[in-house]
Parts: C-alpha cells; sequence; structure tokens
C-alpha cells in the first residue's frame, strides 16, 4: 500500500519560472510553423458557420469548435506576451500560468535551448493547452463530417478536420523532444528544432 505522505508530496503544488524569452521564442516559432494551417482553417469556419447554420446537426458544435479553435490560436499569442509565464504542477499535470503583459521582442537572444526536465515540463504544460482544444475540434467536425445531411457542410467539415489532423502532427514533433533549439533569423523569424536522444526523456520524478 502507498504511503499516504508520499502520497500527498505527489499532489503538492510546484512552481518553475520559465525565461520569458524562451516562452516568446517558442510562442512565435510555433505561430510562424502552423501559419499556413491556421490561414486556411479560418475561412474554413466562418464558411461552417454559414453554411451550417441551418443544419441542426452541425449547428449544435459550432461554438465549440470556434472557442475550441480561438482557444488553441491564443495559447502562443499569450507566450509570446507574457511578462512572467509559470510553470505549475497540479494535481498531476503541468500547466501555464501567465502573468502581465510585456513587449519582448525586440530583445530575443539570436538562439536559445531548452532540454532536460525544464523541456519536458514545458511541452507538458503546452501540449496541454493546445491539444485539448485542437484535439476537441477535431472531433468535433469529424463528428459534423459524419452525420451532417448538407453535403456542403460535410466538406467543409472535412477540410476543416484535414487542417486540424495536419495542425496536430506538427505539435506531435516535439512531444518526445529532449532537446529543443530556438534560432532567430535576421528577418526576426524563428526557426524551432526539436531533437532526442537514443533514450527517450522519462517524466522527473516526484
Amino acid at each position: 500500500m502507498e504511503n499516504p505522505e508520499k502520497s500527498i508530496r505527489k499532489e503538492q503544488r510546484r512552481v518553475k519560472h520559465l525565461p520569458p524569452s524562451i516562452g516568446a521564442m517558442f510562442g512565435k516559432g510555433f505561430e510562424q510553423l502552423v501559419a499556413p494551417d491556421i490561414k486556411e482553417a479560418q475561412p474554413l469556419l466562418e464558411a461552417l458557420t454559414l453554411d451550417g447554420q441551418s443544419d441542426r446537426f452541425a449547428s449544435r458544435f459550432l461554438d465549440v469548435i470556434k472557442d475550441d479553435h480561438q482557444r488553441f490560436v491564443e495559447v502562443p499569442k499569450k507566450l509570446q506576451r507574457a511578462k512572467t509565464v509559470l510553470l505549475v504542477y497540479e494535481k498531476g499535470q503541468w500547466d501555464f500560468e501567465f502573468l502581465g503583459e510585456e513587449q519582448i521582442e525586440e530583445n530575443l537572444p539570436s538562439s536559445a535551448t531548452l532540454e532536460g526536465k525544464l523541456l519536458y515540463e514545458f511541452i507538458q504544460a503546452f501540449t496541454h493547452h493546445v491539444k485539448t482544444p485542437l484535439s476537441a475540434g477535431i472531433g468535433f467536425s469529424e463528428l459534423i463530417r459524419d452525420r451532417s445531411q448538407d453535403e456542403t457542410v460535410k466538406r467543409i467539415a472535412e477540410q476543416y478536420h484535414q487542417v486540424g489532423r495536419n495542425i496536430l502532427q506538427k505539435i506531435t514533433q516535439f512531444d518526445n523532444a529532449t532537446c529543443l533549439t530556438m534560432t532567430r533569423s535576421e528577418d526576426g523569424g524563428i526557426t524551432l528544432t526539436p531533437s532526442r536522444s537514443e533514450r527517450p526523456l522519462s517524466p522527473p520524478a516526484s
């Protein structure tokens, strides 16, 4: 039987500060990475809203899809403008807390590296914030595609579903990374380069 004191320690809230430049570089780099997909998704959402209003089945999920899409889009923006980014471990999950706003883009370094436990914790928090709403939007668009009686709505839902899957695939490349290099180009763009060692990074011991 597990020691109750040990179980309590596991659930204790832990907080770590993420360097603002790290959050800003990743947020901007990720935003650029998925920019073509977001650009493609936006008119699809508008078309789905327009055509799906008269479809009783689709209309049940349209607001949820739009809200989930907005939540997903906001995360990299929050990383870029937050004055303080906290990594918070609570109830068995790493999460973000964003405090204040600050414009730090002009002060970003030419390169930065995130690795080890801090990278693991950061990616856990990021995927929690991003994958959850994205996966929900993908799931609801799949329901509309499969059950709507309107062929136009079905087609648009399928297109949005595919865009969401493409974004999800891009996120997955960070899941097992043990090192993440972020490089700023002369034009201000940020390139994210995840890499991994032969041994996958395991969760940090409590």
